[in-house]
């Protein structure tokens, strides 16, 4: 099928709507963007930002729309906590707490900051999943002077800027902007006396957790000490970079959120149509957002290990944008997604599977925004997974003994891509010994352990004898199954 007629078929998908509103509404060239802090590792669960802003722009160009996709990465975000994965450098790094991470020294000594190590995983990441997305860094957009503009426009325009606020959220903010002490480094421990001239006056005291220095210093607004409040860095962000789309976390989503105040700043004070902003869900395991301290976030970087990548991209577009997105790759989450994007892509190629027309065109689309142009082509075996590690481990993990076993028993066509199943028998090898429950393992010894003669009897072996003979070309898994529970029930 051609893209364009699943693009026709299939205009509801969330995708598709956001970048259809967006053409309507902003006439000139696309601008999705997305953004991250690297205050702890990227994972496939915060990843989730950087595959939605994909999916938009993947389908603005594959409609032949001008589009620009980019990444903002907060590097120059204050440090509130010591994530439990660095917990070995705890001491260390809480005298740091308050500093902007790009300040911070890397305490394992792999990067020049503990902002450049983190950010060093999305990077790989992107090169990996092989995304077309141009990287900004926060603390590079400060120094450049971006923001310098739009801090004026917030302090001319204050009174107006809380009024709204407050009536967005509730609150007013306590500053507009935090500086970042001269001395130490800290910018949760300053407070400004005085701003006149564009020459910033603040002192730094201890605030809970935070250490200052007593330091009473003077900064000009050009040396870039400084940075805007969440609320108001966003917005601007989004106007100096001609932002258009812009999905965000539903946390951000909620009445008087920060998508809230943001839209109506972009009305009020910068005199345009605020980017859209979609809430999306998060990615959860058994219900509880996957976090990286918690071990459930996978490092982003690390996903091929166990899966391709499409696959986990198939996974998230296949679902609702507002819905958190369950995968449990400890239990049946993996097997579920790796048989159903299988499934996807031979749809793709014009095999039929039952299912209603809406729910298979569905697959189709969302497998085909997931794969880059050179794989729509490409067809994987229809084999489950179920069975791929059953023939595997009987083969002992011999993955040229698997494949001739599969066309031994009709199971791989020479249409089928063989290199795939190779890539998806290694991914799968990893789940299994990493993350699969021990019942999905077992092991063919050459030779009975002597401690297998403890528990052997006549009876038994009579027993298996008997399940192997009645084992031919044809026998269904479905079959073997009851032949066991047929003849253990015999001999009791």
């Amino acid at each position: 099928m051609e893209d364009e007629d699943i693009g026709d078929q299939f205009e509801q998908f969330w995708a598709a709507k956001i970048a259809n509103e967006a053409l309507e509404q902003f006439e000139n060239t696309q601008v999705v963007c997305g953004g991250w802090s690297p205050s702890g590792s990227f994972h496939i669960g915060n990843a989730r930002e950087l595959i939605c802003g994909y999916a938009i722009y993947h389908k603005l160009v594959l409609d032949g729309n001008d589009a620009d996709w980019i990444f903002v990465v907060d590097n120059f975000d204050s440090f509130d906590k010591v994530p439990s994965t660095m917990s070995k450098y705890k001491e260390e790094l809480a005298l740091h707490l308050g500093k902007p991470i790009n300040l911070i020294p890397d305490p394992t000594g792999e990067a020049e900051s503990y902002a450049a190590k983190f950010s060093q995983g999305l990077l790989d990441a992107i090169k990996d999943w092989g995304f077309d997305v141009k990287v900004h860094f926060a603390s590079e957009m400060y120094k450049e002077g971006l923001y310098d503009k739009y801090l004026e426009l917030y302090l001319s325009k204050e009174e107006q800027l809380q009024t709204l606020l407050e009536k967005v959220s509730g609150s007013r903010l306590g500053s507009l902007f935090s500086v970042v002490c001269e001395q130490c480094n800290n910018m949760r421990t300053t407070r400004i006396r005085k701003l006149e001239d564009s020459t910033i006056h603040y002192v730094c005291k201890t605030t809970k957790m935070f250490i200052g220095c007593d330091y009473e210093g003077v900064t000009k607004v050009s040396d870039h000490r400084w940075k805007l409040k969440w609320r108001l860095d966003w917005p601007a962000r989004q106007d100096f970079l001609k932002v258009t789309i812009e999905p965000a976390g539903k946390d951000h989503a909620v009445a008087g959120g920060s998508i809230d105040s943001s839209r109506e700043i972009h009305k009020a004070l910068f005199g345009r149509n605020p980017p859209l902003m979609p809430g999306y869900g998060f990615i959860t395991m058994d219900g509880k957002k996957l976090s990286g301290s918690a071990g459930t976030g996978i490092p982003a970087v690390e996903l091929r290990k166990m899966l391709a990548p499409e696959t986990y991209f198939f996974l998230i577009f296949k679902n609702d944008l507002r819905k958190d997105v369950e995968f449990n790759y400890l239990k049946d989450g993996y097997q579920k997604v790796v048989d159903e994007f299988v499934i996807a892509r031979r749809l793709l190629n014009g095999y039929n599977y039952p299912g209603t027309e809406r729910q298979l065109e569905k697959l189709k689309f969302a497998a085909r925004l997931a794969l880059k142009d050179h794989q729509v082509k490409i067809i994987p075996a229809d084999i489950p997974l179920a069975e791929l590690l059953l023939i595997y481990q009987s083969s002992l993990r011999n993955i040229d003994v698997t494949l001739q076993k599969f066309r031994d028993l009709g199971k791989l066509q020479p249409e089928d891509d063989e290199n795939e199943l190779k890539e998806r028998l290694k991914q799968a090898e990893y789940w299994l010994d990493t993350f699969a429950h021990d019942n999905m393992k077992f092991e063919i010894l050459e030779e009975i352990p002597s401690s297998a003669l403890n528990h052997w009897d006549e009876t038994m072996l009579k027993t298996w004898k008997e399940i192997v003979n009645s084992i031919r070309p044809d026998t269904t898994k479905e079959t073997l199954q009851q032949n066991i529970r047929t003849y253990a029930g015999q001999y009791g």
